[in-house]
């Protein structure tokens, strides 16, 4: 970002107003609402038992278990890994757990504006950030040990070392840092393994100058990127016999294509929990790699079914994707 001294440190201080003001809205709103030493909320979504429980594990010395002392590989790592150095520091205190993801969420609305504002200058980073910060569906999962928050600040942060890499030297440094960066952003939300195809193909079909230039860049991205997923992999493979990112993804899939949703208007594009779908004609048996396997399959039954409702089942689920409020 280029500029006079002058500008320069009045954009910093703009960021970190814009980061204490964030930081402000969110430890409030997690007062208000939740509770600043509450344990996780399942009725707010249950997801967070999981994240939390697997943070306080790995606190305990224990590893990467459920609460019964099991290794799992149920859900992708990011969220507990962020969620961990708070834990370290202060044992299992929800308090500072919700502090730091308040903090981390603050953070994002920081990288947002250095991003924006390295590619399109201050003002746009500045409004950028400012944008963020009062944004309530960030901040709402500032609230909560849910995986958006920590999934937005590894995204960010890859996103702004990314381009660092292409602007600044060493370029081989800041690709790598935003290689891990993408990596744990992966480990978080696997969505983030869409990334780097695109980039690849915009790579390749640059010019000559730029393809000389973006490939080195990507590859040391990718490499970084590969290596933090491999330590994962790696990890259940050994531990739990089998290399997987997660096996979660079944029980997503089924709870998302079933009868139950698709015949009520208050479900159809979303989502119920796969204990409400068990029957002796479709049980889930044996451990979590086999029940992940009959997740897929009871799911891919329902829609080789139902390829009538398709259509519809997609429509309602771009519907709340992008709705304001809940149906």
């Amino acid at each position: 970002m280029a500029g006079s001294p002058s500008s320069s440190r009045n954009f910093a201080l703009a960021l970190v107003a814009i980061f204490a003001l964030a930081f402000a809205v969110r430890v409030g709103l997690t007062v208000r609402y939740v509770g600043l030493s509450a344990p996780p909320d399942a009725s707010a979504q249950p997801d967070q038992l999981d994240y939390e429980q697997y943070a306080a594990s790995l606190g305990d010395g224990r590893g990467y278990a459920d609460a019964q002392g099991r290794p799992t590989a149920f859900r992708p790592p990011g969220t507990s890994l962020t969620l961990l150095p708070a834990y370290l520091a202060f044992g299992r205190d929800w308090r500072a757990g919700r502090l730091w993801f308040c903090a981390l969420s603050a953070a994002t609305c920081v990288l947002a504006g250095l991003f924006a504002a390295a590619a399109f200058g201050p003002l746009v980073g500045g409004l950028s950030a400012l944008w963020l910060a009062l944004m309530p569906a960030h901040a709402y999962f500032g609230m909560h040990f849910l995986s958006e928050g920590p999934f937005l600040f590894w995204l960010s942060l890859a996103a702004w070392l990314a381009l660092l890499a292409w602007r600044r030297g060493p370029w081989w440094a800041w690709a790598g840092a935003a290689g891990i960066a993408l990596g744990v952003a992966a480990l978080t939300r696997p969505q983030a393994l869409l990334v780097l195809p695109p980039a690849w193909l915009l790579a390749v079909l640059a010019g000559r100058v730029e393809r000389r230039r973006s490939v080195p860049r990507l590859l040391v991205l990718s490499i970084a990127f590969a290596l933090v997923l491999g330590v994962w992999v790696g990890r259940n493979a050994v531990t739990m016999g089998k290399p997987t990112l997660s096996t979660v993804g079944g029980c997503t899939f089924w709870g998302a294509h079933n009868e139950l949703v698709l015949s009520d208007p208050h479900r159809i594009g979303s989502w119920v929990e796969v204990t409400r779908l068990t029957s002796p004609e479709q049980p889930l048996s044996g451990d979590e790699f086999e029940q992940d396997r009959l997740s897929w399959e009871y799911g891919m039954a329902f829609v080789r079914e139902h390829p009538g409702d398709m259509p519809r089942l997609i429509w309602w689920k771009l519907r709340r994707l992008f709705a304001a409020f809940a149906y």
